[in-house]
């Protein structure tokens, strides 16, 4: 089967390979959804089965074979206890997000703090319909997240431009370039290899994204998954953009502190394709080779040569350093080397 799928995936397509791979993605969400209807069915059955079982052994008083089936009519019901649990909104949100009292809250099971449906409009009344709501909740963020006007954007030179002719010939500056070999390196098409490593780091646990693929069965089906999603990326790369499916995500509103009837007193977080995640993942591992070289030696956080505590410790000498030269104050005590 794989072997007739590799053989597949290395013939040229007659469509886009973005539109390939969205269209894919659509597939196998679409057959997943209806095979697992048809393991419901099944598993619904069995259970009405084994318990149709059960009670005759116990009309013909067989206790033994009796306490069997009860056993295996036990676990088939703890399984699908376990999979129904896994479906709720509380436990979707307890894996994609990092421990709070909120989450906490939800792990105890407690009421939530609030509902969507408890924001009310500017002027603190309930909305007159659902559109309403809707209207408000969606055009809220959307001045949130669009981009200011008059921002102009980006363009090759411009930070020659902003620093000047006199920090640009700064040897701090200078070292802080890409070499050429290492900015070729970089310019290089994603290769196979790259997503290869980068799928193994996607969180087995997090929840599915808008094409509706965990991590967890991204890696299941990654045979399948892999070679498209590489022409994918190249694809992107030389068009410049990216597909509608990998520029969207799903926001989800969480109660923070304070009124809850206030829409600014909900945090917004948003869930994002995996298989976005997982060209994130590969690109970083490539910018993370030039972290040391752009990154200045004040630069703490997200290196792989300094870290954090060393800023602790430079504070605690720094202070020592003061105290030895009786100056509290710090004034013109020069830095520790």
């Amino acid at each position: 089967m794989k072997e007739r799928i590799l053989n597949f995936q290395s013939n040229p397509l007659q469509v886009e390979d973005d539109l390939f791979l969205d269209v894919l993605i659509n597939c196998l969400r679409n057959d997943l959804v209806s095979f697992q209807t048809y393991l419901l069915k099944i598993r619904k059955k069995t259970k009405q089965n084994l318990a149709f079982k059960l009670l005759a052994l116990r009309e013909e008083n067989k206790q033994n074979e009796a306490l069997l089936v009860e056993q295996e009519l036990a676990d088939l019901i703890d399984r699908d206890s376990k999979l129904e649990f896994e479906r709720l909104k509380n436990f979707e949100a307890l894996n994609m997000e990092k421990i709070t009292p909120y989450f906490l809250k939800l792990a105890r099971g407690s009421k939530p703090d609030g509902q969507l449906s408890d924001i009310l409009n500017d002027n603190n009344k309930p909305f007159l319909s659902e559109k309403l709501w809707e209207d408000y909740l969606v055009n809220y963020h959307a001045n949130v997240y669009k981009v200011p006007q008059g921002r102009e954007k980006v363009t090759e030179g411009d930070i020659e431009k902003f620093l000047g002719p006199d920090l640009l010939s700064h040897p701090l500056v200078l070292n802080s370039k890409i070499p050429e070999n290492l900015k070729n390196e970089l310019e290089n098409p994603l290769t196979i290899e790259e997503l290869d490593i980068a799928v193994h780091k996607l969180n087995n646990k997090s929840a599915a994204g808008i094409d509706g693929l965990s991590g967890k069965l991204i890696k299941k089906l990654w045979f399948l998954l892999r070679v498209p999603l590489w022409k994918y990326a190249n694809c992107c790369f030389s068009k410049g953009k990216l597909h509608d499916t990998f520029r969207s995500a799903c926001i989800k509103l969480i109660p923070k502190k304070g009124d809850i009837t206030k829409i600014s007193n909900w945090r917004p977080i948003s869930l994002l394709s995996n298989l976005y995640k997982v060209l994130s993942c590969a690109l970083h591992a490539r910018l993370k080779k030039t972290t040391d070289i752009i990154f200045s030696r004040a630069q703490k956080g997200f290196t792989n040569s300094h870290y954090l505590q060393e800023v602790l410790i430079n504070v605690i000498e720094y202070i020592a350093h003061c105290k030895s030269e009786k100056n509290t104050r710090g004034i013109n005590c020069g830095r520790p080397v």
